[in-house]
């Protein structure tokens, strides 16, 4: 992700193609996000967890406030996946995540991390020969 342009890049490792996502648009239209009564413990950490509400379905996050923080301000305009409502209502990253929508359920539960230092350089886009804007969005 690209807080300059908005926009989300995926390539492969020595490609000079991308293909970008505009994280300013998402074909899902959000109704809510609202606190909810499930609770789990993930990785060690108590977590609660929130529901997503939109017109294609519903995402259900487990999260701990207290770990994976994020700059919901960084992502300010960030719909695609709801993002910027889920950051603004948790202000992290979630450890488990339950999506039951339009044609597909899907649960993504982290299994580890690994705190280390990252440099800046990690996070440069390189420059691409071709620039693919992903036409569903």
């Amino acid at each position: 992700y690209n807080r300059n342009d908005k926009l989300i890049y995926s390539w492969q490792i020595n490609s000079d193609t991308t293909v970008t996502v505009d994280s300013r648009k998402y074909i899902d239209e959000f109704i809510e996000i609202a606190e909810n009564e499930d609770l789990d413990t993930i990785l060690g950490f108590p977590c609660k967890s929130a529901i997503v509400k939109s017109k294609m379905g519903k995402i259900t996050l487990w999260y701990n406030n207290e770990k994976f923080k994020m700059d919901a301000k960084m992502y300010k305009g960030h719909k695609y996946g709801h993002f910027e409502y889920i950051l603004k209502k948790i202000g992290c990253l979630p450890l488990k995540i339950k999506i039951e929508g339009f044609m597909s359920n899907m649960i993504q539960i982290a299994i580890d991390f690994k705190e280390e230092p990252i440099s800046d350089k990690q996070f440069k886009i390189p420059k691409f020969k071709v620039t693919i804007k992903n036409p569903i969005n």
